[in-house]
């Protein structure tokens, strides 16, 4: 989702080596510390209106806007957990593209694979870009077409 508070980014080996040691070979297991929350702009409205609400009710002693803060922030709290375990055990397992000019757009065509159990929904975007939804089931491979304007002919 285009509004969503948190997105994911696969973390990856450090930049200073050639590309052929950055990319690990596929399928890759998603788990761990390959995973990492970033906050988004939404993100950082939202604890910012925590703060605002949290230093109100310090403020004015208001016992349920205390309420309404705590709620909503553990609410957050336990929605990485979720979040990180929805992703977690998700493998990619191919990666294919077709050439295109410049200005056109490059679709990505990535097939998902869940480990163990079911992922209810999963959203793939490049940022800036429309997010692609996908359900997958356990032991059942999806392929998803994620799609991002190419600004240059390749790398």
């Amino acid at each position: 989702m285009s509004g969503s508070v948190f997105f994911f980014l696969f973390r990856g080996f450090p930049s200073s080596r050639p590309l052929p040691h950055i990319l690990p070979a596929l399928p890759v297991r998603a788990r761990g510390r390959w995973i990492a929350l970033r906050v988004t702009r939404p993100g950082f409205v939202f604890l910012g209106m925590l703060l605002i609400l949290l230093f109100g009710s310090i403020n004015h002693g208001n016992n349920l806007g205390f309420l309404l803060t705590f709620l909503l922030g553990s609410m957050a709290f336990v929605s990485l957990f979720h979040t990180l375990r929805n992703v977690s055990g998700v493998s990619p397992a191919a990666v294919r593209a077709e050439p295109v000019f410049a200005g056109q757009n490059a679709v990505f065509a990535v097939a998902l694979q869940p480990v163990s159990r079911s992922r209810p929904s999963l959203s793939l975007h490049f940022p800036g870009g429309e997010p692609v939804e996908a359900h997958l089931e356990a032991g059942s491979r999806q392929t998803v077409n994620v799609s991002h304007p190419a600004a240059k002919r390749g790398m």
